[in-house]
């Protein structure tokens, strides 16, 4: 098979045209601009290698693939780039009742595809290491999934891109965690495209020294009835930066959606930098939304109070931040 077949073969022109417009241009995109405003476009792109030797597995025969891939590239410069250089997908699909799997990713223009059968339920651990990383799930109807991630390695620059796709009755739960590096940039997708899909995200980062985290998250609900919820605690100390942009879209002809999003920061050190941008875009009527976030230091009554039973600064200190994480790290085991 011809290399370009493998490559591009399944773009259409006018795709492809788009693609390299929104490469070689995203400040000219506002959107774009506005997905990268807190973290640099050039550290992410030092995670991508050189696209491996094509194997011929191309995405036209897996239902829904072609749509998720373009997904979010308005957005994103970065999946452009995997985009077009893109040979082959790791496509993986789970049949049995209750797996668990253990998922590795290799790099972002190998994307891994995994699809959840109808009416089935698995368990997903991602422990991919590399620099890159590109997963795409395919949840079809019934499915029931539970993911699980910990990006705690030292790499000194790291772009992860997540996707969902959640048919009719579906339901995905994600467990997060992740420490800061020189660079640490995760991107979150979903698509509820089914009627009754539930999609809920929990997680939970802690920075330091100068370190980053920055975490983009954008669910859309393209059914009704759907429901979605985002929850991110972020811990920022010395000199660190965290980021997070949490964007709810609804679009028409949903009535009955159920989207919930907050994100609580807490600022340990006068040298941190905390970006937080909660986002709202409805098209439909009879839905129930909400969103907030909040930046914080620790409690100074608390603290006092737990000095005056006799524990050292130090101590409570770590008590109240313990506790302040305990909401979604509860969660992760």
């Amino acid at each position: 098979m011809a290399e370009q077949s493998v490559t591009n073969g399944w773009l259409s022109a006018s795709d492809r045209a788009r693609l390299s417009t929104l490469l070689e241009q995203p400040a000219s995109n506002s959107d774009a601009r506005e997905h990268w405003k807190y973290s640099s476009l050039k550290e992410a792109r030092l995670t991508l290698k050189k696209a491996a030797e094509p194997t011929g597995t191309t995405p036209e025969g897996i239902n829904g693939l072609p749509e998720a891939l373009l997904a979010d590239s308005v957005f994103c410069p970065v999946t452009c780039e995997a985009l077009l250089d893109m040979k082959d997908v790791d496509y993986r699909r789970i049949d049995t009742d209750g797996e668990t799997v253990s998922l590795q990713c290799s790099d972002a223009t190998t994307p891994v595809i995994l699809e959840i059968t109808a009416g089935g339920s698995a368990t997903v651990i991602d422990e991919s290491t590399s620099a890159s990383q590109w997963i795409i799930v395919l949840v079809r109807r019934d499915a029931n999934l539970s993911f699980h991630r910990l990006r705690a390695n030292s790499e000194d620059h790291e772009w992860s891109k997540l996707q969902f796709v959640i048919e009719d009755n579906a339901q995905v739960s994600v467990r997060s965690f992740a420490s800061g590096a020189r660079f640490r940039r995760h991107d979150l997708s979903v698509d509820l495209i089914g009627a009754h899909a539930r999609f809920e995200f929990i997680g939970a980062s802690c920075s330091s020294d100068k370190s980053h985290v920055d975490l983009q998250a954008h669910v859309r609900h393209h059914a009704p009835n759907t429901q979605s919820t985002q929850r991110w605690h972020a811990i920022g100390l010395d000199r660190s930066t965290q980021n997070f942009r949490g964007r709810i879209y609804i679009g028409a002809n949903c009535p009955g959606v159920a989207a919930d999003l907050n994100n609580r920061n807490l600022s340990l050190g006068e040298g941190v930098t905390i970006n937080t941008k909660p986002e709202l875009e409805i098209y439909s009527d009879d839905v129930r939304c909400a969103h907030g976030a909040t930046v914080g230091q620790l409690d100074e009554t608390a603290l006092f109070y737990l000095r005056s039973r006799g524990i050292d600064p130090e101590a409570a200190r770590r008590m109240i931040t313990r506790a302040f994480a305990a909401g979604t790290l509860a969660t992760l085991s």
